[in-house]
């Protein structure tokens, strides 16, 4: 998976709730074993998903 997917499902997930859970399967399960550079994205990416994530819980 490139990172402007990673990037455009990241976005996609504030919309959409599910998609977050399954972006973030997919990066612990299939990008770890990717080059550097995905591997750094992939974390970004992770880090980003659970500041949203508890941004979320603050707001109910």
């Amino acid at each position: 998976m490139s990172t402007y997917k990673m990037t455009t499902l990241y976005q996609l997930g504030l919309e959409r709730d599910w998609v977050h859970s399954e972006l973030r399967h997919l990066i612990l399960t299939i990008i770890i074993h990717q080059n550097k550079g995905t591997k750094a994205r992939a974390n970004h990416i992770l880090k980003l998903i659970e500041k949203q994530k508890l941004q979320n819980l603050r707001n109910k």
